[in-house]
């Protein structure tokens, strides 16, 4: 089986684990080179492979790095063809894993047209050759051949019927106890498979792997010690690939920042929507109004009208951060105190719209001052009534009070879910928001906040109201929208086989498992980051609920999702209430 970090390079020419792969002496003769190569199922490098996903600059001035560059690439080009190799790219590249600030590493990075030829035996030479060549650089440089496609791979789900789904539920707990044996940092274990990223190469299927994504994923421990441990556990399961990726975090600054793309009702009109922003009183935390929930008190025979969303989004309130237990045990509606208080939109949001307003009253009195001397009478008196009209929406923004979404009723944090078969630890980050009296509801889903122009809507987007959930098991096509405050109305795909979240130094100490949504339009039009969790998941077909977002990875631009029959399970559990709108369908 090939890995991302096979066996071969963790061990040296006796035999032993290799001591580092940084080598920097030169003239290493065969033997230590051929020790510190790393062979993976779609690319072959030394002293190390960059951890994916990558980010890649060609170097301006070849020749400062490697002496007559020009004269040495017909060199470097024989190589290859000797070797077999058909390729598309040879050039010296700044390689690095993509969201670290660490150095990049100078590689001579080789693109190649399929797997065909000796990989290997071309590093091996190529490194011979750059120790003769390298000027002004310490250390060696780096040289990687990958398969044209693969130095950006697509991920993509594994769907509701794949043969590999029972396998991944009995290899996972094992695999999670492997990973629990090492002073690392990963993220995220999940199944998926990895595709070709050339647009429009049919001709290559994806590939079945298991991923972890690790926050330290180029330490020399992941590669000389955990792949082959992890390699063993998969080795007769059928699943073909291991990879090591980076692990990103979500970045919402220049999401959130970015008001303009929210939509003009937003500001204007009192009913609460589906995607709105949601945040606490008093704090910049912006998250998204996910959906509209009815809980009953089936004792009392009362209903509550309430706003859900993530947990950790509204867990600024002041009310809120003194509270030691996971889950809070329905909070006292009458005597909620101000400190709970959750605004839509956020505080942080008009405040950034106010200084929107207020940016352009002050280009339209520069051009009024412009146009006074020689300008019409009529131009005159059009910009001064738009700057009386901007000035009263600045006026009216300036009331806070009326930006009062409601008070958190009830939330949970990660926690143990307990099911009529068996407990499991599940990521479960939600937070009902009991509706304030002087805001309606309009539970119509809109088009309004659709930031990705090609994304082919549905007709329930524009018609339907939010009323019918479905559970994952009924939920075969795995096409899904969500709508969120930061990107709006975005497309994915579930992936069917469960990931677990490390979520250890967190809000708990433990492995909690949830779903990712895969995102095809990849990091052009991310799936979800900062500022969206809280947003419902949709059945694209019906706009039938299937999960809630909590979280995600804004470099693979996939999102993290707990199914919306555990999330409502928990909160019937959680209140002592029946969740009764929306209203299961199947």
């Amino acid at each position: 089986m090939s890995n991302l970090r096979s066996s071969s390079m963790a061990q040296g020419s006796n035999g032993a684990p290799a001591v580092s792969k940084t080598i920097k002496s030169r003239m290493l003769n065969d033997e230590q080179v051929k020790a510190n190569i790393v062979e993976g199922r779609f690319r072959v490098g030394w002293p190390r492979l960059v951890p994916q996903p990558t980010r890649t600059r060609l170097v301006a001035n070849q020749n400062y790095y490697i002496k007559d560059y020009e004269e040495r690439l017909p060199v470097f080009t024989a190589i290859l063809f000797n070797q077999g190799i058909v390729y598309s790219k040879c050039c010296l590249v700044e390689r690095k894993a993509a969201g670290t600030s660490h150095s990049s590493y100078l590689t001579l990075l080789v693109e190649a047209n399929s797997r065909e030829g000796t990989w290997c035996n071309a590093v091996l030479q190529l490194v011979k050759v750059l120790e003769t060549v390298v000027i002004n650089h310490d250390g060696p440089i780096h040289v990687e051949i990958i398969e044209r496609g693969l130095d950006d791979p697509r991920v993509l789900p594994v769907g509701a019927s794949d043969a590999m789904l029972p396998v991944w539920r009995t290899l996972a707990p094992s695999s999670i106890q492997t990973l629990s044996e090492f002073p690392v940092h990963w993220k995220l274990l999940s199944l998926v498979k990895i595709g070709y990223g050339v647009p429009g190469d049919q001709t290559k299927q994806p590939v079945t792997t298991v991923l972890v994504e690790a926050w330290d994923a180029d330490e020399d421990i992941w590669e000389l010690e955990i792949v082959p441990r992890l390699s063993v556990l998969i080795a007769d399961t059928g699943i073909p690939n291991l990879e090591i990726w980076q692990a990103y975090k979500y970045s919402k600054e220049e999401w959130c920042e970015n008001v303009s793309r929210l939509p003009e009702r937003t500001w204007w009109e009192k009913p609460l929507r589906i995607g709105d922003g949601l945040g606490p009183w008093g704090s910049p935390s912006t998250g998204t109004l996910g959906g509209i929930v009815i809980i009953e008190d089936l004792v009392k025979g009362e209903r509550t009208k309430c706003l859900l969303t993530n947990s950790h989004v509204v867990r600024n309130c002041p009310g809120l951060t003194t509270q030691s237990n996971k889950a809070l045990k329905s909070l006292d509606i009458v005597a909620t105190q101000s400190g709970r208080i959750v605004n839509s939109p956020t505080e942080s949001d008009v405040a950034r719209k106010i200084r929107l307003l207020q940016t352009e009253i002050k280009h339209l009195k520069m051009v009024i001052s412009h146009r006074l001397p020689g300008g019409s009478h009529r131009f005159v008196a059009d910009r001064l009534k738009m700057v009386k009209n901007l000035e009263d929406k600045v006026l009216r923004l300036s009331d806070n009070s009326q930006f009062t979404a409601g008070s958190v009723r009830a939330l949970s944090s990660f926690q143990n879910l307990f099911g009529p078969d068996n407990d499991k630890s599940i990521a479960l980050d939600w937070a009902l928001v009991q509706v304030c009296p002087s805001r309606p509801v309009n539970a119509q889903f809109s088009r309004d906040n659709q930031t990705q122009g090609s994304l082919d809507m549905p007709f329930w987007t524009r018609w339907e109201e939010f009323e019918r959930w479905k559970k994952i098991s009924s939920f075969k096509s795995g096409d899904v929208l969500k709508v969120g405050r930061a990107t709006g109305w975005t497309s994915g795909g579930l992936n069917y086989a469960r990931a677990w979240l490390n979520a250890r130094g967190e809000e708990c100490d433990t492995v909690v498992e949830c779903m990712r949504v895969e995102n095809p339009r990849r990091q052009w039009h991310p799936f979800s980051v900062g500022g969206d969790q809280g947003s419902m998941i949709f059945d694209a077909s019906d706009g039938a609920c299937v999960g809630l977002l909590f979280s995600g990875d804004e470099g693979q631009t996939y999102g993290l999702i707990t199914p919306i029959e555990d999330v409502f399970h928990s909160i019937e559990e959680t209140t002592g209430c029946k969740v009764v709108l929306p209203r299961l369908v199947s």
